[in-house]
């Protein structure tokens, strides 16, 4: 069983590629095959043939393999982010849907609620095992109960992605399962594109009318493979809340806010401010940005009071970018007095 565990990750690691490499591969082969006769007249086609007719078999087979796998590594992250953007393109749609078309039709909006959740990155099964833990841990900070709704939860998930390897050693069990569910995901949507293109290419030739049929093949797996990300994610943000495992993210923005020593009554403005400081301490100004993005439609309709202590914040430690959440504020209908700049400094 050690054994087993030991070699299937990296078994699961070279699968993906292999057979991504190899589906190319036989589809690149159904094209040409049936003209070759006419491509063998290329100078350099023509001398890559002489070239392998003049080596033994077997290294024949080991640059077969080696084209086959860099064709996969090449093509498996490609294929892999054409899937995500297709499911944020639909998971646009279903958002588009409920804010225009179905208020005041209560079943319409229950089926796209549920659309909703099936297409979301981070669906409620990952959101509210990581709201509840970002509270926790904020808490435990002297943070209020809000505050923690500015970090955004996709960056914490990602952070956790890359600290998967803490399961093998707490519980080894749920490691495997997290391994073999990424894998899987991963798998089914880097083979939905290149096996879809060698249905449509064999069945072509048939009847046209099996084109579908590629299609279908290939938005099933790309669902699949959604589903069993949503599932690997899920399962990082149940063991995150039962606190089997740390999120590095979460760690370094609560130490970089405590060295600012904020005083035991900080609004949550204030902390909503700090927090975005702490990711640039922490070179994420992304991830800062996305965190005061979080903050205006959010914190800063609770009441006025979180306004002004996030913009004092601000005056306080990054006086040179006020003007632009000033201006951010006043988007949302954000009341601003008119003491904060409303545009940069000119140059001198």
């Amino acid at each position: 069983m050690n054994f087993l565990a030991s070699i299937l990750p990296g078994v699961r690691q070279l699968r993906t590629p292999a057979t991504v490499g190899a589906l190319w591969v036989a589809a690149i082969s159904v094209v040409a095959v049936p003209r070759w006769d006419k491509l063998r007249v290329n100078a350099g086609l023509a001398q890559a043939q002489a070239i392998m007719n003049a080596v033994p078999q077997t290294i024949e087979i080991a640059a077969l393999v080696l084209i086959i796998y860099v064709i996969g590594c090449i093509a498996t992250p490609l294929q892999l982010a054409l899937g995500r953007r297709l499911i944020a393109s639909v998971f646009a749609v279903i958002e588009w849907m409920i804010q225009q078309d179905l208020p005041g039709r209560p079943r319409r909006v229950r089926i796209a609620h549920r659309l909703h959740d099936h297409f979301a990155d981070d669906p409620r099964c990952v959101t509210l095992p990581l709201e509840g833990a970002l509270t926790t841990s904020f808490a435990q900070a002297g943070a209020p109960a809000l505050a923690c709704q500015v970090v955004p939860f996709a960056h914490v998930i990602e952070s956790l992605e890359s600290a998967a390897v803490q399961l093998g050693e707490k519980l080894p069990l749920q490691a495997e399962e997290y391994d073999r569910l990424r894998a899987e995901s991963e798998f089914r949507g880097a083979i939905a594109l290149p096996l879809s293109v060698l249905i449509g290419l064999v069945s072509v030739p048939i009847s046209w009318l099996l084109l579908p049929v590629a299609v279908a093949v290939s938005a099933g797996l790309t669902f699949q493979a959604h589903q069993l990300r949503q599932r690997s994610r899920g399962l990082l943000a149940v063991c995150l809340h039962l606190g089997y495992v740390r999120s590095p993210l979460v760690d370094g923005l609560i130490s970089a806010v405590k060295r600012m020593k904020l005083p035991e009554d900080a609004s949550s403005g204030t902390w909503s401010a700090a927090i975005s400081m702490a990711a640039t301490y922490l070179g994420d100004w992304e991830l800062s940005t996305q965190i005061q993005l979080e903050f205006y439609p959010g914190l800063a309709a609770e009441e006025p009071k979180n306004v002004q202590d996030f913009l004092d914040f601000l005056m306080l430690h990054e006086p040179d970018g006020v003007w632009f959440a000033v201006q951010e504020l006043r988007k949302y209908g954000r009341e601003v007095s008119e003491a904060y700049p409303a545009e940069p400094d000119p140059l001198a």
